[in-house]
């Protein structure tokens, strides 16, 4: 199926997505200890990617967020996404 990007998502977090895509998908036909599930197994995303301007969630790490669209916003709707003022390490 087609991905949807959201406009507030940095590239960081897509690309981890992605391989959290990846690592799911290769553990779901090769579960370890484990037969493989029936039925339909995980979508595989297709590119190309759509930009839509999404609802971001509150309360993610600053690198979770695009910084031009931080930048876009006004500082009472920074302040309302209630933003972690860490980056978080996108580690699998």
């Amino acid at each position: 199926y087609r991905v949807i990007r959201a406009r507030w998502m940095s590239q960081q977090l897509i690309d981890f997505l992605r391989h959290l895509d990846v690592v799911y998908r290769r553990h779901y036909r090769n579960p370890i200890g484990a037969h493989t599930k029936s039925g339909n197994g995980p979508r595989v995303r297709r590119s190309p990617l759509r930009t839509e301007t999404g609802h971001p969630p509150p309360g993610l790490w600053r690198n979770c967020y695009d910084s031009d669209w931080l930048a876009s916003l006004d500082s009472w709707e920074r302040r309302d996404l209630g933003i972690v003022d860490e980056d978080y390490e996108f580690d699998v």
